[in-house]
């Protein structure tokens, strides 16, 4: 048996309170802190005043708790190719304020629902892909480069929709395991990710309901299929963030429990 290599995280929700008092909690209980963010047009926000942030930077120095950050919203450019689209805007807010930080990574979807089921060729398709590397670059200079940059799979995409950017660019990906499972790629998982595990810097993890609805407490699902993947991640060294992205006390204290056998089969202690 070895050392696990990567990070275990979970999100800035697990109690019902603010974002420093989450990182309070959680220091000790896992290596990394998801900040889910949002900042609403009716005035409700979460983002971190410099204040704030002074606090989650002294609770990681002191605890060794890192932090990764996702975008509130899917980014895209204004259909101009503007980069005034309010995904924008709001990304570069968020990355502003978390800078001091130096998250291990800024986790992202893009907003390709209005052309997801176009054919490759189509006009609107390519108009948009070429929008999107524009968006990426833009992000890549503000996060500090592409390494800082996580591009997350979203459900209801085909399997090879995210291949352009990752072919065109260097950016690093977010495989969303819990994404997969809600789109039925149960058996895939496992050959899904190894193929693009030296990809990716940030995994995320999380159960489904009766119902097919994600983002519950890992206790929802075998624990074969979960130790399949703990597996992968020993055998290729995985040293990125394994984040549970569930968002309850909870969820969170069950999921810990249902991975606790298997890296006690794993790795050493």
């Amino acid at each position: 048996m070895n050392q696990r290599s990567f990070r275990l995280g979970t999100t800035s929700y697990i109690i019902a309170d603010n974002l420093v008092n989450n990182a309070r909690f959680l220091a000790g209980q896992v290596d990394d802190m998801e900040l889910v963010l949002f900042d609403l047009a009716d005035g409700r926000s979460n983002l971190p005043s410099p204040k704030e942030t002074a606090e989650l930077k002294a609770i990681g120095q002191i605890a060794g708790l890192s932090y990764t950050v996702h975008l509130p919203l899917d980014i895209r450019l204004t259909d101009d190719g503007s980069l005034n689209h309010p995904s924008i805007l709001l990304a570069e807010k968020v990355i502003t304020c978390t800078r001091p930080l130096n998250p291990l990574a800024y986790v992202f979807h893009l907003d390709g629902r209005h052309i997801r089921h176009l054919p490759q060729e189509d006009t609107a398709r390519w108009l948009w892909q070429e929008h999107i590397m524009q968006a990426l670059s833009w992000l890549a200079d503000q996060a500090g480069g592409w390494s800082k940059l996580a591009l997350e799979n979203v459900e209801g995409y085909a399997l090879d929709f995210l291949d352009p950017f990752l072919q065109a660019t260097a950016v690093r990906r977010c495989i969303d395991i819990g994404h997969l499972w809600v789109d039925n790629h149960h058996l895939t998982v496992p050959q899904y990710l190894e193929h693009h595990l030296p990809r990716t810097s940030v995994i995320h993890l999380h159960g489904l309901d009766a119902d097919g609805h994600d983002h519950h407490s890992l206790d929802r699902m075998s624990e074969e299929a979960l130790l399949k993947i703990i597996q992968l991640l020993q055998i290729h060294n995985f040293a990125g963030v394994l984040t549970m992205e569930i968002f309850e006390r909870p969820d969170f204290e069950a999921s810990l429990a249902r991975l606790a056998p298997i890296f006690s089969r794993l790795y050493t202690q």
